[in-house]
């Protein structure tokens, strides 16, 4: 489950975190020249591997500087945990227990009630013999439901504590039982069997879960063309005969006709957000019955599209589920109008500004997408990046695809392609920004 790399910038309030680094066999750490690096190149690291990414801090500014790439794993459902340094129990706030209170030890701020807002679970360790528990908790947590991440804060008295590990108490993770939403299951196989124009609409949650293998099961076998948003850009590749294109304001035009042709819309582990739906929220697939599949609750509270049914169910179980059922649909006209708005309207096809002076944009990406191994993991920046890859790059077989998507920051592609090559799970990595957003990281180039 968990990396065997820690990204890190030293410093006085986590020596002990640091000591340990130096002399535990089979970890190693990797020296990043910002904490916002290390925090986005663990995330890029989570991405890659699938594994958990880790990443050290120390107190105060190293704290304060992990926010972006933290709140970038935290709406991207990345699984990292972060651990920060902090001035000894006597000298926190908390310790104080004075309400208001702003500062108390060296380089100290309250770095838990910062960050609870962008995290699953943080916590300030003040008691040593509770480090097992709380590690076993905050692993179990981050990896669980919908990923994200989550922050230990260690003072430096209790990271130097003396503890016997085998008289710690271990963290037994809830078993919560799994609603059969029989109701909603019947109603779904109803509306698929009834539906002419089924399409699904496939996001990050699908990756996430582990599931892209079973997700491809279940897809040929119902033989349903498929949309993805951005984030799920790669969980099907592009010459998929299923494979549709990319719906929204940073999608194409296959996508956007399939999803506001369709009478049958299955999103499975998306967020359908504005930049996959579109900005006008009412006018998203008006001639669908839309299904959501979701695990996060507070996602399905959302509401600003229409959907007609939910199911607060895991990826995996739903595709469990629905694959057990041998569904039939007549949906062969529907799949040749699909591949014929595919190969029509293909990005690389749309009037684009060419000159001999300059490269466009769009012309480099394609060239990009055929030139690339499938061995490889493609990452990309803010700005034009960001929008020119989302919609013209084709991801190949096995290839992952790493964008910051929700924040969209300046900077992130060079430390999460250097987390994405320390993870070593694809031979290739490949680094796409541009001249704004190295600026803001471009020390990561000495990393």
């Amino acid at each position: 489950v968990g990396g065997r790399d820690v990204f890190m910038l030293n410093g006085g309030m986590m020596m002990h975190l640091v000591n340990t680094l130096g002399h535990k066999d089979g970890l190693r750490y990797i020296a990043n020249f910002h904490e916002q690096a290390s925090s986005m190149a663990a995330d890029g690291y989570s991405r890659c591997s699938g594994k958990i990414g880790v990443c050290y801090a120390t107190s105060g500014p190293g704290a304060t500087n992990l926010i972006t790439g933290l709140t970038g794993a935290w709406q991207d459902s990345t699984p990292v945990i972060f651990i920060t340094g902090q001035s000894k129990t006597t000298d926190t706030i908390k310790f104080t227990n004075i309400e208001g209170l702003r500062q108390v030890g060296t380089f100290e701020v309250d770095t838990e009630s910062i960050v609870k807002p962008v995290c699953k679970y943080a916590k300030t360790i003040l008691n040593p013999s509770s480090i097992r528990y709380e590690l076993e908790k905050a692993i179990s947590i981050c990896t669980s439901d919908r990923p994200g991440p989550v922050l230990l804060d260690i003072p430096l008295d209790v990271q130097g504590a003396l503890i016997n590990p085998k008289k710690l108490r271990s963290y037994v993770p809830p078993n919560p039982k799994i609603k059969s939403h029989k109701k909603e299951f019947t109603k779904l196989f109803q509306q698929f069997q009834n539906s002419k124009r089924p399409l699904i609409l496939a996001g990050i949650g699908v990756r996430r879960a582990d599931y892209v293998k079973e997700f491809m099961d279940m897809v040929e076998s119902l033989n349903i063309p498929v949309v993805t948003t951005q984030l799920g850009k790669d969980v099907i590749h592009y010459n998929h005969p299923l494979f549709v294109g990319h719906p929204g304001p940073i999608g194409d035009r296959a996508g956007n006709f399939a999803v506001q042709s369709a009478d049958l819309i299955i999103s499975i582990g998306s967020s359908l957000h504005s930049q996959t739906t579109g900005w006008e929220k009412e006018l998203f697939a008006t001639k669908a019955f839309k299904v959501q599949i979701d695990i996060d609750k507070a996602l399905l509270k959302k509401e600003d599209i229409g959907v007609n049914l939910k199911f607060n169910l895991n990826v995996r179980d739903f595709i469990n589920k629905f694959s057990k059922y041998k569904l039939t649909n007549d949906n062969s006209e529907w799949l040749k109008r699909c591949r014929s708005w595919k190969k029509k309207y293909a990005v690389i096809k749309e009037p684009h500004e060419r000159s001999k002076k300059a490269i466009n944009f769009y012309h480099f990406i394609d060239a990009l997408s055929t030139a690339s191994p499938s061995n490889a993991c493609i990452v990309t920046d803010a700005g034009s990046a960001f929008y020119v890859l989302g919609h013209a790059y084709r991801v190949k077989k096995n290839q992952i695809f790493i964008s910051s998507g929700s924040m969209g920051a300046m900077g992130y592609a060079l430390p999460a392609a250097n987390g994405a090559a320390v993870s070593k799970s694809k031979k290739v990595t490949i680094c796409v920004t541009g001249d704004g957003s190295l600026m803001t990281n471009i020390h990561e180039l000495a990393t």
